[in-house]
């Protein structure tokens, strides 16, 4: 998809394979791009004689294509890819951002106007057996809070099984009581001895979960453990998120 200016501004969704557009918003649907924000949402389905293409900005459908062939250029009813950026010199800045798919019974169409948080590690959690780099397992949490990942501080474990949890963040004011569609945990991590996995765990009063066992690299890699539903089941609410702890456990 893309937004194109001239007396105003709209949205097409363009297809890939042959160039051609299959849905465009009216014209100056957007006004004043570079001074507004505008929640825009997309939803595709892949089909090479019934896909369907809905543009949305501010909850409101503006431009539909059905009964469209929506496939890649090889046939396939599949995404390869999915790019967010700018495809001129005019600068485009875009924040919470989320994709969907068509499976399970949750999280599989329009979400509304939604919010992203990021919520940092502010204290130790119930377990902390990995070392530091700073040669202890005493705040742990202080050696990965950064904003941004660094490799200056790290904690670190070789110990089969071993845990280390964090406390974190409370989501901002203002947003208690409202819909929370999921968590993700973010761990930025290596090893220096191959083979090795690792698989990130989330606790919430005693009952812990572990996401899917990683293998390791020895490259820094971002791992995520995307959880629509709460430990123990159920949805999430905004006080099992500001309660809940998350970290690493050791598997091989």
């Amino acid at each position: 998809m893309e937004i194109t200016q001239g007396g105003g501004s709209r949205l097409r969704y363009q297809r890939f394979k042959d160039s051609v557009y299959l849905a465009t918003t009216a014209n100056a649907i957007i006004d004043n791009l570079s001074a507004s924000w505008y929640y825009v949402e997309l939803k595709v389905v892949c089909h090479a004689t019934t896909g369907s293409v809905e543009i949305k900005t501010n909850e409101v459908s503006r431009a539909t294509a059905t009964n469209v062939d929506t496939t890649a250029a090889s046939g396939a009813a599949t995404f390869g890819r999915f790019t967010l950026g700018s495809l001129s010199s005019s600068s485009i800045y875009m924040d919470d951002f989320y994709c969907c798919n068509g499976a399970g019974s949750t999280n599989n169409d329009f979400l509304g106007d939604t919010t992203v948080h990021k919520l940092l590690p502010n204290a130790d959690g119930d377990t902390n057996l990995w070392v530091g780099s700073d040669g202890n397992s005493t705040s742990n949490y202080l050696l990965v809070d950064e904003n941004s990942p660094s490799a200056s501080d790290y904690v670190e474990s070789g110990t089969l099984t071993a845990t280390d949890l964090y406390n974190f963040e409370n989501l901002p004011g203002g947003v208690s009581g409202r819909t929370v569609f999921g968590v993700e945990h973010w761990s930025w991590a290596k090893t220096t001895a191959l083979p090795n996995t690792m698989a990130q765990v989330t606790k919430l009063s005693i009952t812990e979960v572990e996401g899917p066992t990683e293998t390791m690299t020895v490259t820094d890699t971002w791992y995520v453990h995307r959880q629509e539903t709460k430990p123990g089941g159920g949805a999430w609410a905004t006080s099992d998120v500001d309660s809940a702890q998350h970290g690493s456990r050791v598997k091989s």
